[in-house]
């Protein structure tokens, strides 16, 4: 992207959370026998709305080991193949970019807006509309869901996640923000949790307070560096990386008692090299 004459390159919002893996190649470990680690819940957002939903036909899909759900919403639009890095990848894009849309409540025209902005200038409002009633289809549960949450957010004027946290609608756009909030907030509750979790030696009384069903102590010279919305980036000796590992993925996938039982699934890598360098661990 160019720089605009504030020096903020043009349609980035250039914070860490979105820095390029180039970027994060200038973080560093502390020194040679030090290493990053780094766990990830694996599509939190998308999890948290399908459950809220009780989407279960929805829920068998994307846990289902190599589902690709953006993948299999452009096979169904466009009755082919549109597996990812295959020949028709650009159609696998436009089922991701609808899947995107329609998590938040996009409508037709939007989805209409987005695609022609990003290119993809020979779908109609007319093709948009059947996108969004062949997204409608295969997600019927959640579509409901969605059209109760806003109705909801209407009568009332706000919501309330599964931990109590509130939020008051009052502008025209309430819809897709009251679509955005409950997962949202709720996965940013699960990880704020997790990360109090990581330190029993620090925060006894608040794991007590919290009820978190599960929590631990780092090993010595462990120690969290960094929360990029979902993942948890921590720093300590390799001598020590796979306790850790075993410590923090334990944590990370407890039962949430708000949420029903519900554990999330998590990716865990590590790096002795940089942030930008991370592979996947095996926990022995």
């Amino acid at each position: 992207g160019r720089l605009s004459c504030s020096g903020v390159r043009e349609g980035i919002d250039f914070q860490i959370q979105n820095a390029p893996k180039i970027a994060r190649k200038l973080f560093v470990p502390d020194t040679p026998d030090d290493a990053f680690l780094s766990f990830d819940i694996g599509q939190g957002e998308n999890i948290l709305t399908t459950w809220l939903a009780e989407d279960w036909e929805r829920w068998e899909r994307i846990n289902t080991p190599g589902y690709d759900e953006h993948s299999d919403l452009a096979n169904k639009i466009f009755n082919c193949d549109c597996s990812k890095d295959g020949p028709n990848d650009a159609l696998r894009q436009v089922g991701k970019k609808v899947n995107h849309l329609k998590n938040y409540g996009g409508k037709a025209n939007k989805i209409h807006e987005i695609l022609v902005a990003d290119g993809y200038n020979i779908f109609t409002l007319s093709d948009c509309r059947e996108f969004d009633n062949v997204w409608r289809k295969l997600n019927l549960r959640t579509a409901q869901w969605q059209d109760e949450t806003i109705e909801l957010a209407r009568v009332q004027g706000f919501l309330r996640n599964n931990f109590g946290r509130m939020r008051w609608f009052n502008t025209a756009d309430f819809a897709t923000k009251a679509l955005a909030f409950n997962p949202a907030s709720t996965l940013a509750d699960c990880v704020l949790r997790m990360m109090i979790a990581c330190h029993q030696d620090r925060f006894a009384n608040e794991i007590t307070n919290l009820k978190l069903s599960r929590s631990c102590t780092l090993p010595p010279g462990w120690s969290l560096r960094l929360q990029v919305h979902d993942d948890l980036t921590f720093h300590g000796p390799m001598s020590t990386i796979n306790e850790a590992a075993r410590l923090v993925k334990h944590v990370m996938t407890m039962p949430w008692a708000e949420l029903n039982g519900l554990q999330f699934n998590v990716d865990g890598k590590y790096s002795q090299t940089s942030w930008g360098d991370l592979k996947t661990i095996t926990i022995e």
